[in-house]
């Protein structure tokens, strides 16, 4: 499912909330003509934007996990149960906006049912495409990952039709369909739509001239390391070549960027501190009394650039936690304070960093900021660490809610993946996503340790 066809689904599933609630207060108001509601198109676009911030919230536009009928509508009921708290919320406190209880029920009923049917419509036509016929060229382990991602996405679009490994292979890999050599025949025998180059060593061995003609004679070509960030929002870095980050999309920042990325980091982290003052007071209090010790940990961190600043923390471990030196936090760490484990599984003891973020010192959303003594030997031992310091260190960020905390250097590379995916595609829209699923990570204690 391309980009541009899940902002259509987007784009039409506004429509139809809009027109739901439309449908609603003419429904419930039949002798009142329609536009002389006062606010109305305030209040129908306000409904819209929660429902719809709801269901991203619910994962009904990750289309990856919502193929499934049942699943799908228990998101949305799920979601339309959320839009409604949120919406109970905000006419609290803008009267204005408020929708009587009867246009409500009817626009959620229309909503129900368009959404139902058009859902699975959508999934009907998805279905009956011809799948994209997916032929790897190269054996390595990126191959091997790719084919099997290509197995689990039949349901989005996708078939593997197996690998073509070099002409000095011996070992028959499972899948194998030909040598680089063979590339044309077993594209015309296989009738391939999308060749996937993820060769190990392409010195002397890549089929240009063979590519090239595929890719004039209509059959789509791609790197590996692209169609392995579509399926999994990684950049794959083991064997990744410099010239893909240097001629490659993304990766580039600009002063109009740099501008409305601080002003959101400014405007939400006032209204957090506000929302939050008492959450913060509560949890110093508790941290006081549940151990010894101050309740604010202040400790160094890299940020942007390789600058170092102090970054402040609720502290979640006891007081000797590093007396034989630094650490890294393990799953059941023993050193984690009882209360600390709460509010480390809530986010909670990471609410001190608003202020890091108002100083300029960090963003909202981006890398998590590393310790010097473990930044020195992450950059020694993975390739491109030195990358993740050229964007501002966030309190949150996309490894934070996809991964879990690095105990080991394979975890640190697997975050690495992550950071450079964000850093790849930053953007406002993309630091609003992460912050909703930040919430959904509080909420609902998942990933962190």
């Amino acid at each position: 499912m391309t980009a541009r066809f899940k902002a259509f689904i987007v784009l039409f599933e506004s429509l139809t909330f809009t027109v739901g609630f439309l449908f609603g207060v003419a429904a419930r108001f039949p002798d009142v003509p329609l536009f002389e509601h006062e606010n109305l198109m305030a209040k129908a676009l306000t409904m819209t934007a929660v429902i719809q911030l709801c269901l991203q919230y619910n994962g009904l536009y990750d289309f990856k996990a919502t193929h499934v009928h049942r699943s799908r509508f228990l998101r949305f009921v799920s979601g339309l149960v959320l839009a409604n708290v949120v919406l109970a919320l905000l006419y609290w406190m803008f009267p204005d906006l408020t929708v009587g209880r009867g246009v409500a029920l009817l626009a959620m009923g229309f909503d129900i049912v368009a959404f139902s049917l058009w859902r699975v419509a959508i999934s009907r036509y998805v279905r009956a495409r011809p799948l994209r016929r997916v032929l790897i060229l190269g054996d390595g382990d990126l191959a091997c990952e790719l084919a099997e991602m290509v197995r689990h996405h039949e349901s989005v679009g996708y078939r593997f039709v197996g690998f073509l490994a070099p002409d000095s292979a011996d070992v028959l890999l499972d899948g194998r369909i030909g040598k680089y050599s063979e590339l044309s025949e077993c594209v015309r025998r296989s009738q391939t739509d999308l060749v996937v180059v993820a060769m190990p060593d392409r010195r002397g061995a890549m089929p240009v001239a063979e590519l090239l003609d595929l890719k004039f004679s209509g059959v789509e070509v791609m790197e590996g390391v692209d169609l392995y960030e579509l399926f999994t929002e990684k950049i794959y870095v083991k064997g990744l070549k410099p010239s893909w980050m240097i001629f490659g999309d993304g990766f580039r920042t600009t002063e109009a960027r740099k501008f409305s990325k601080r002003v959101l980091d400014i405007g939400v982290s006032v209204v957090a501190v506000i929302v939050a003052a008492v959450p913060m007071a509560l949890t110093a209090l508790l941290v006081k009394i549940t151990s010894p010790g101050p309740a604010i940990y202040a400790q160094e961190r890299v940020g942007e650039f390789g600058k170092i600043f102090t970054l402040y923390k609720f502290r979640s471990m006891r007081l000797d936690a590093e007396s034989a030196g630094p650490q890294l936090a393990k799953n059941s760490d023993p050193r984690i304070t009882r209360f600390g484990e709460f509010i480390r599984k809530t986010r909670l003891d990471e609410l001190p960093q608003l202020f890091n973020v108002l100083r300029g010192e960090m963003s909202l959303v981006g890398p998590r900021p590393e310790r010097p003594f473990f930044v020195v030997k992450l950059q020694r031992d993975i390739p491109f660490f030195r990358q993740r310091l050229f964007a501002k260190p966030g309190v949150t960020g996309l490894a934070q809610v996809k991964f879990r905390y690095a105990e080991n250097p394979e975890d640190h590379v697997e975050k690495l993946q992550y950071d450079l995916a964000y850093i790849k595609n930053m953007s406002i829209l993309y630091d609003l996503q992460i912050i909703l699923e930040t919430v959904k990570v509080m909420v609902f204690r998942q990933g962190a340790r």
